[in-house]
Protein backbone atom coordinates (compact mmCIF):
# COMPACT_ATOMS: atom_id res chain seq x y z
CA UNK A 1 0.00 0.00 0.00
CA UNK A 2 2.77 2.37 0.66
CA UNK A 3 6.74 2.53 0.41
CA UNK A 4 8.05 4.19 3.82
CA UNK A 5 11.77 5.52 4.10
CA UNK A 6 12.63 4.46 7.45
CA UNK A 7 11.22 4.43 11.13
CA UNK A 8 11.93 7.60 13.67
CA UNK A 9 14.98 8.57 11.71
CA UNK A 10 13.40 12.10 10.88
CA UNK A 11 11.90 12.42 14.80
CA UNK A 12 15.35 11.54 15.93
CA UNK A 13 17.07 13.83 14.11
CA UNK A 14 14.56 16.44 15.86
CA UNK A 15 14.53 15.28 19.46
CA UNK A 16 17.26 12.57 20.09
CA UNK A 17 20.30 14.73 20.57
CA UNK A 18 21.27 13.99 17.18
CA UNK A 19 22.24 17.34 15.79
CA UNK A 20 24.41 18.07 18.59
CA UNK A 21 26.72 15.08 17.86
CA UNK A 22 26.31 15.64 14.03
CA UNK A 23 27.03 19.34 13.66
CA UNK A 24 27.01 20.19 9.79
CA UNK A 25 27.54 16.29 9.08
CA UNK A 26 25.26 14.60 6.83
CA UNK A 27 22.68 12.11 9.01
CA UNK A 28 21.21 10.54 6.06
CA UNK A 29 18.44 12.95 5.10
CA UNK A 30 18.76 12.54 1.60
CA UNK A 31 18.18 8.95 1.41
CA UNK A 32 14.84 9.26 2.73
CA UNK A 33 13.77 12.72 0.85
CA UNK A 34 15.78 12.00 -2.48
CA UNK A 35 17.06 8.80 -3.64
CA UNK A 36 14.32 6.70 -1.97
CA UNK A 37 11.61 8.33 -3.70
CA UNK A 38 13.42 8.28 -6.96
CA UNK A 39 14.24 4.68 -7.10
CA UNK A 40 10.79 3.81 -6.50
CA UNK A 41 9.70 6.13 -8.99
CA UNK A 42 11.49 3.61 -11.61
CA UNK A 43 10.66 0.52 -10.16
CA UNK A 44 7.24 0.88 -8.74
CA UNK A 45 5.19 4.21 -9.55
CA UNK A 46 1.81 2.38 -8.99
CA UNK A 47 2.07 3.00 -5.04
CA UNK A 48 2.42 6.19 -2.62
CA UNK A 49 6.27 6.78 -0.77
CA UNK A 50 6.26 8.26 2.41
CA UNK A 51 9.68 9.97 3.85
CA UNK A 52 9.56 8.13 7.29
CA UNK A 53 6.66 7.14 9.83
CA UNK A 54 6.28 9.17 11.88
CA UNK A 55 6.02 12.02 9.23
CA UNK A 56 4.33 15.16 8.97
CA UNK A 57 3.99 15.07 4.78
CA UNK A 58 4.28 18.56 3.03
CA UNK A 59 7.11 20.60 5.34
CA UNK A 60 10.45 19.91 6.28
CA UNK A 61 11.00 18.83 9.53
CA UNK A 62 12.12 21.80 11.10
CA UNK A 63 8.88 23.20 9.35
CA UNK A 64 6.21 20.77 11.28
CA UNK A 65 7.32 17.92 13.42
CA UNK A 66 7.25 14.89 12.19
CA UNK A 67 5.11 13.37 14.80
CA UNK A 68 3.06 16.01 15.13
CA UNK A 69 -0.13 14.50 15.49
CA UNK A 70 -2.49 17.25 13.20
CA UNK A 71 -0.13 15.51 10.18
CA UNK A 72 0.18 12.33 8.64
CA UNK A 73 1.37 9.29 10.34
CA UNK A 74 2.21 9.70 14.67
CA UNK A 75 3.89 6.98 16.99
CA UNK A 76 2.62 7.28 20.27
CA UNK A 77 4.94 6.05 22.69
CA UNK A 78 4.80 8.38 25.89
CA UNK A 79 2.12 5.82 26.71
CA UNK A 80 3.96 2.59 28.13
CA UNK A 81 7.59 4.67 28.89
CA UNK A 82 5.91 7.33 31.21
CA UNK A 83 2.16 7.94 31.68
CA UNK A 84 -1.28 6.27 32.03
CA UNK A 85 -3.07 4.63 29.08
CA UNK A 86 -5.80 6.71 29.92
CA UNK A 87 -3.66 9.74 28.06
CA UNK A 88 -4.00 7.79 24.44
CA UNK A 89 -7.58 9.85 24.23
CA UNK A 90 -5.08 13.07 24.64
CA UNK A 91 -4.21 13.35 20.93
CA UNK A 92 -6.42 12.25 18.22
CA UNK A 93 -4.06 11.70 14.92
CA UNK A 94 -4.27 11.38 11.76
CA UNK A 95 -3.31 8.09 11.36
CA UNK A 96 -1.33 5.89 14.79
CA UNK A 97 1.15 4.27 13.06
CA UNK A 98 2.97 2.55 15.91
CA UNK A 99 1.97 2.56 19.48
CA UNK A 100 1.62 -0.43 22.28
CA UNK A 101 2.15 -1.71 25.67
CA UNK A 102 3.74 -4.86 27.17
CA UNK A 103 2.74 -7.86 29.07
CA UNK A 104 4.41 -11.31 29.71
CA UNK A 105 4.42 -14.21 28.12
CA UNK A 106 2.08 -16.80 27.92
CA UNK A 107 2.33 -19.44 31.38
CA UNK A 108 2.86 -22.77 28.98
CA UNK A 109 6.03 -20.52 27.15
CA UNK A 110 7.34 -19.54 30.36
CA UNK A 111 7.04 -22.55 31.95
CA UNK A 112 8.92 -24.11 29.00
CA UNK A 113 11.66 -21.10 29.15
CA UNK A 114 12.37 -20.02 32.25
CA UNK A 115 9.90 -21.07 34.74
CA UNK A 116 11.88 -23.47 37.66
CA UNK A 117 10.54 -27.03 37.76
CA UNK A 118 9.14 -26.75 41.35
CA UNK A 119 5.07 -26.72 41.11
CA UNK A 120 5.30 -22.75 43.16
CA UNK A 121 6.92 -20.14 41.35
CA UNK A 122 9.78 -19.31 44.20
CA UNK A 123 9.06 -15.83 46.30
CA UNK A 124 11.18 -12.95 43.99
CA UNK A 125 11.18 -14.86 40.38
CA UNK A 126 9.49 -11.53 39.08
CA UNK A 127 13.10 -9.61 40.03
CA UNK A 128 15.37 -12.54 39.35
CA UNK A 129 18.27 -12.86 36.95
CA UNK A 130 16.41 -15.48 34.44
CA UNK A 131 12.88 -13.49 34.03
CA UNK A 132 14.83 -10.13 33.85
CA UNK A 133 17.27 -11.01 30.97
CA UNK A 134 13.81 -12.42 29.56
CA UNK A 135 12.37 -8.45 29.64
CA UNK A 136 14.68 -6.28 27.16
CA UNK A 137 12.72 -2.88 27.61
CA UNK A 138 14.33 0.01 29.94
CA UNK A 139 13.54 -0.58 33.85
CA UNK A 140 10.55 -2.75 32.09
CA UNK A 141 8.80 -4.59 34.99
CA UNK A 142 8.53 -0.88 36.74
CA UNK A 143 6.66 0.48 33.89
CA UNK A 144 4.58 -2.35 34.15
CA UNK A 145 3.72 -2.00 37.49
CA UNK A 146 3.62 1.99 37.33
CA UNK A 147 1.35 1.05 34.41
CA UNK A 148 -0.93 -1.08 36.30
CA UNK A 149 -1.49 0.69 39.67
CA UNK A 150 -3.96 3.22 38.40
CA UNK A 151 -6.41 0.39 37.61
CA UNK A 152 -5.39 -2.30 39.88
CA UNK A 153 -3.00 -2.98 42.62
CA UNK A 154 0.00 -4.70 41.86
CA UNK A 155 -0.13 -8.23 42.97
CA UNK A 156 2.67 -9.47 45.28
CA UNK A 157 1.92 -12.98 43.75
CA UNK A 158 3.30 -14.28 40.88
CA UNK A 159 0.79 -15.87 39.49
CA UNK A 160 -1.42 -13.00 40.04
CA UNK A 161 0.93 -10.50 38.66
CA UNK A 162 1.39 -12.37 35.44
CA UNK A 163 -2.49 -12.60 35.10
CA UNK A 164 -2.78 -8.55 36.17
CA UNK A 165 0.06 -7.55 33.55
CA UNK A 166 -1.64 -9.41 30.46
CA UNK A 167 -4.73 -8.57 31.17
CA UNK A 168 -3.90 -4.87 31.69
CA UNK A 169 -1.66 -4.81 28.24
CA UNK A 170 -4.49 -6.41 26.55
CA UNK A 171 -7.03 -3.69 28.22
CA UNK A 172 -4.64 -0.62 27.21
CA UNK A 173 -4.09 -1.55 23.56
CA UNK A 174 -8.01 -1.75 22.99
CA UNK A 175 -8.62 1.44 24.64
CA UNK A 176 -6.21 2.93 22.47
CA UNK A 177 -7.46 1.49 19.52
CA UNK A 178 -11.40 2.09 20.51
CA UNK A 179 -10.44 6.01 20.99
CA UNK A 180 -8.76 6.15 17.54
CA UNK A 181 -11.65 4.03 15.43
CA UNK A 182 -14.12 6.60 16.87
CA UNK A 183 -13.08 9.47 15.18
CA UNK A 184 -13.04 8.51 12.09
CA UNK A 185 -12.38 10.31 9.45
CA UNK A 186 -10.40 12.44 11.66
CA UNK A 187 -8.14 9.54 12.43
CA UNK A 188 -7.77 7.39 9.16
CA UNK A 189 -6.13 4.18 10.92
CA UNK A 190 -3.76 2.37 13.27
CA UNK A 191 -1.20 -0.11 13.60
CA UNK A 192 -0.10 -2.02 17.44
CA UNK A 193 3.88 -2.78 17.71
CA UNK A 194 3.65 -5.48 17.91
CA UNK A 195 2.20 -8.68 16.17
CA UNK A 196 4.61 -11.60 17.44
CA UNK A 197 8.00 -12.33 19.09
CA UNK A 198 11.35 -14.56 17.62
CA UNK A 199 11.56 -15.83 21.86
CA UNK A 200 10.14 -15.76 25.38
CA UNK A 201 10.30 -12.67 26.54
CA UNK A 202 7.97 -10.23 28.26
CA UNK A 203 7.08 -7.49 25.77
CA UNK A 204 4.68 -5.63 23.26
CA UNK A 205 3.74 -8.88 21.07
CA UNK A 206 0.26 -10.15 20.64
CA UNK A 207 1.55 -13.75 20.43
CA UNK A 208 4.69 -15.02 21.93
CA UNK A 209 7.98 -16.51 21.24
CA UNK A 210 6.57 -20.35 20.84
CA UNK A 211 3.48 -18.75 18.69
CA UNK A 212 0.35 -18.91 21.75
CA UNK A 213 -1.51 -16.16 21.29
CA UNK A 214 -1.52 -14.07 24.52
CA UNK A 215 -4.98 -11.74 25.58
CA UNK A 216 -4.00 -8.85 23.80
CA UNK A 217 -4.12 -10.81 20.61
CA UNK A 218 -8.20 -11.05 21.78
CA UNK A 219 -8.73 -8.51 22.84
CA UNK A 220 -7.39 -6.43 19.49
CA UNK A 221 -9.62 -8.84 17.78
CA UNK A 222 -12.22 -7.10 19.22
CA UNK A 223 -10.84 -3.67 19.30
CA UNK A 224 -11.17 -4.19 15.28
CA UNK A 225 -14.22 -5.93 14.79
CA UNK A 226 -16.14 -4.89 11.48
CA UNK A 227 -18.52 -3.73 13.84
CA UNK A 228 -17.98 -2.20 17.47
CA UNK A 229 -19.81 -0.44 20.19
CA UNK A 230 -17.52 1.71 22.49
CA UNK A 231 -18.72 4.44 25.14
CA UNK A 232 -16.18 7.76 24.64
CA UNK A 233 -16.42 10.65 26.44
CA UNK A 234 -17.06 14.05 23.61
CA UNK A 235 -16.53 17.04 25.64
CA UNK A 236 -17.97 17.42 28.97
CA UNK A 237 -20.30 14.25 28.47
CA UNK A 238 -20.35 10.48 26.93
CA UNK A 239 -20.89 9.19 23.72
CA UNK A 240 -21.50 6.31 22.14
CA UNK A 241 -19.99 5.53 19.46
CA UNK A 242 -20.72 2.92 16.77
CA UNK A 243 -18.27 1.86 14.26
CA UNK A 244 -19.07 0.20 11.21
CA UNK A 245 -16.63 -0.84 8.82
CA UNK A 246 -18.60 -2.82 6.88
CA UNK A 247 -19.86 -2.32 3.72
CA UNK A 248 -23.50 -2.66 4.53
CA UNK A 249 -25.56 -0.31 6.70
CA UNK A 250 -25.84 -1.07 10.06
CA UNK A 251 -29.30 -0.12 11.48
CA UNK A 252 -30.87 -1.03 14.88
CA UNK A 253 -31.83 0.29 18.52
CA UNK A 254 -29.41 1.61 20.62
CA UNK A 255 -30.31 0.45 23.96
CA UNK A 256 -28.54 2.39 26.83
CA UNK A 257 -29.05 1.04 30.44
CA UNK A 258 -27.18 2.06 33.93
CA UNK A 259 -27.37 -1.01 36.10
CA UNK A 260 -25.69 -1.88 39.57
CA UNK A 261 -23.11 -3.86 39.33
CA UNK A 262 -25.66 -6.92 40.50
CA UNK A 263 -28.01 -5.81 37.43
CA UNK A 264 -30.58 -3.79 39.31
CA UNK A 265 -31.79 -1.43 36.69
CA UNK A 266 -31.44 2.52 37.37
CA UNK A 267 -32.52 3.81 34.07
CA UNK A 268 -32.44 2.92 30.52
CA UNK A 269 -32.73 5.32 27.23
CA UNK A 270 -33.01 4.21 23.04
CA UNK A 271 -32.92 5.49 20.13
CA UNK A 272 -32.81 3.90 16.74
CA UNK A 273 -30.21 4.61 14.42
CA UNK A 274 -28.64 3.65 10.85
CA UNK A 275 -25.02 3.57 10.70
CA UNK A 276 -24.15 4.07 7.12
CA UNK A 277 -21.40 1.55 5.82
CA UNK A 278 -17.46 2.76 6.64
CA UNK A 279 -18.61 5.29 8.91
CA UNK A 280 -19.12 5.65 12.08
CA UNK A 281 -22.18 7.68 13.84
CA UNK A 282 -21.89 9.34 17.46
CA UNK A 283 -25.09 9.31 19.78
CA UNK A 284 -24.68 11.73 22.79
CA UNK A 285 -25.87 9.57 25.92
CA UNK A 286 -27.56 12.35 28.43
CA UNK A 287 -30.48 12.16 31.12
CA UNK A 288 -30.56 9.79 33.86
CA UNK A 289 -28.93 7.01 31.83
CA UNK A 290 -25.16 9.07 32.85
CA UNK A 291 -26.53 10.34 36.05
CA UNK A 292 -24.69 7.81 38.21
CA UNK A 293 -25.47 7.61 41.98
CA UNK A 294 -22.83 5.33 43.12
CA UNK A 295 -19.30 5.28 40.43
CA UNK A 296 -18.21 2.14 42.89
CA UNK A 297 -21.51 0.26 42.34
CA UNK A 298 -22.70 0.96 38.73
CA UNK A 299 -21.99 0.21 35.12
CA UNK A 300 -23.23 1.70 31.89
CA UNK A 301 -23.70 -1.05 28.82
CA UNK A 302 -24.56 0.00 25.57
CA UNK A 303 -25.73 -2.25 22.99
CA UNK A 304 -26.57 -2.02 19.44
CA UNK A 305 -27.02 -5.02 16.70
CA UNK A 306 -25.95 -7.77 18.72
CA UNK A 307 -22.51 -5.23 20.05
CA UNK A 308 -21.81 -4.49 23.49
CA UNK A 309 -19.94 -1.42 25.05
CA UNK A 310 -19.16 -1.21 28.62
CA UNK A 311 -18.50 2.06 30.77
CA UNK A 312 -17.38 2.21 34.16
CA UNK A 313 -17.37 5.59 36.79
CA UNK A 314 -14.42 3.73 38.61
CA UNK A 315 -11.29 2.21 37.95
CA UNK A 316 -11.03 -1.57 38.81
CA UNK A 317 -9.47 -1.24 41.94
CA UNK A 318 -12.33 1.38 43.56
CA UNK A 319 -15.05 -0.95 41.71
CA UNK A 320 -17.41 -3.51 44.75
CA UNK A 321 -16.88 -6.12 42.72
CA UNK A 322 -18.04 -10.00 43.52
CA UNK A 323 -14.84 -11.75 43.66
CA UNK A 324 -16.40 -14.97 42.51
CA UNK A 325 -18.81 -13.18 39.96
CA UNK A 326 -19.93 -16.66 37.62
CA UNK A 327 -21.55 -20.05 37.37
CA UNK A 328 -20.16 -22.13 35.05
CA UNK A 329 -21.24 -25.27 33.27
CA UNK A 330 -18.38 -27.39 31.26
CA UNK A 331 -19.58 -30.06 28.52
CA UNK A 332 -17.14 -31.99 26.46
CA UNK A 333 -17.99 -32.05 22.89
CA UNK A 334 -15.67 -33.14 19.98
CA UNK A 335 -11.81 -32.06 19.97
CA UNK A 336 -12.29 -30.58 23.42
CA UNK A 337 -14.81 -28.58 25.59
CA UNK A 338 -17.80 -26.08 25.58
CA UNK A 339 -17.12 -23.89 29.10
CA UNK A 340 -20.46 -21.91 29.43
CA UNK A 341 -20.01 -18.99 32.43
CA UNK A 342 -22.81 -16.82 33.35
CA UNK A 343 -22.38 -13.51 35.28
CA UNK A 344 -24.42 -13.09 38.43
CA UNK A 345 -22.67 -9.62 38.93
CA UNK A 346 -20.49 -7.60 36.69
CA UNK A 347 -17.64 -9.92 35.39
CA UNK A 348 -14.70 -8.07 33.95
CA UNK A 349 -11.93 -9.84 31.68
CA UNK A 350 -13.38 -13.17 31.91
CA UNK A 351 -10.69 -15.17 29.95
CA UNK A 352 -9.96 -19.16 30.09
CA UNK A 353 -6.00 -19.56 30.40
CA UNK A 354 -6.18 -22.92 28.64
CA UNK A 355 -2.74 -23.41 28.34
CA UNK A 356 -2.28 -23.74 32.70
CA UNK A 357 -3.86 -27.17 31.91
CA UNK A 358 -2.04 -28.29 28.73
CA UNK A 359 0.43 -26.59 26.87
CA UNK A 360 -1.35 -27.33 23.67
CA UNK A 361 -4.46 -26.38 24.77
CA UNK A 362 -6.09 -23.54 23.24
CA UNK A 363 -9.31 -21.36 23.61
CA UNK A 364 -11.40 -19.20 21.02
CA UNK A 365 -12.17 -16.24 22.79
CA UNK A 366 -10.51 -14.42 25.99
CA UNK A 367 -11.14 -10.95 27.62
CA UNK A 368 -14.58 -10.60 27.70
CA UNK A 369 -16.73 -8.32 30.27
CA UNK A 370 -20.31 -9.42 30.97
CA UNK A 371 -22.99 -7.34 32.78
CA UNK A 372 -24.93 -8.64 35.48
CA UNK A 373 -27.32 -11.86 33.65
CA UNK A 374 -25.10 -11.86 30.27
CA UNK A 375 -23.41 -15.23 29.23
CA UNK A 376 -20.51 -16.05 27.21
CA UNK A 377 -19.42 -19.49 25.78
CA UNK A 378 -15.91 -20.52 25.18
CA UNK A 379 -14.06 -23.39 23.23
CA UNK A 380 -11.45 -25.00 24.62
CA UNK A 381 -9.60 -27.53 21.57
CA UNK A 382 -7.53 -30.09 24.31
CA UNK A 383 -8.09 -33.56 25.36
CA UNK A 384 -8.51 -35.08 28.68
CA UNK A 385 -8.88 -31.49 30.69
CA UNK A 386 -9.51 -31.80 33.76
CA UNK A 387 -13.45 -29.95 33.53
CA UNK A 388 -13.34 -28.49 37.53
CA UNK A 389 -10.01 -27.17 36.75
CA UNK A 390 -10.91 -25.20 33.44
CA UNK A 391 -13.96 -23.32 35.41
CA UNK A 392 -11.28 -22.90 38.29
CA UNK A 393 -7.89 -20.17 39.26
CA UNK A 394 -5.39 -20.25 37.79
CA UNK A 395 -7.39 -21.06 34.62
CA UNK A 396 -10.46 -19.64 34.65
CA UNK A 397 -9.50 -15.65 35.62
CA UNK A 398 -11.38 -12.47 35.44
CA UNK A 399 -10.07 -8.83 36.67
CA UNK A 400 -12.56 -9.50 39.90
CA UNK A 401 -10.16 -11.76 40.85
CA UNK A 402 -7.40 -9.27 41.00
CA UNK A 403 -9.40 -7.15 43.23
CA UNK A 404 -10.25 -9.75 45.92
CA UNK A 405 -6.24 -10.87 45.52
CA UNK A 406 -4.75 -7.24 46.11
CA UNK A 407 -7.25 -6.91 48.84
Amino acid sequence: MLWNGGNENLWGHEDWGWKERLGDLTWGARYYDELFPKVLAEVDPTRPYSDGSPYSPGATPEERHPNDPDHGTHHQWDVWNRIDYSHYRDDVPRFASEFGFQGPATWATLERAILPDSAAVPEGFKESEVFLLHQKAVDGNGKLDRGLAPHIDVPDDFTDWHWATQLNQARAVRYAVEHYRSWWPRTAGAIVWQLNDCWPVTSWAAVDGDGRRKPLWYALRHAFADRVVTVQPRGAGLVAALVNDSDQPWTGQVEAVRTTLAGEVRATSDVTVTVEPRSVAVVPLDGDVVAVTDPADEVLTVTFGGARGLHRWAETKDLALDPAPLRTTVTAQDGGYRVEVTATSLALGVTVLADRLDPDAQVDDQVVDLPAGATAVFHVTGRDLDPEALVAQPVLRTENDLVRAAG
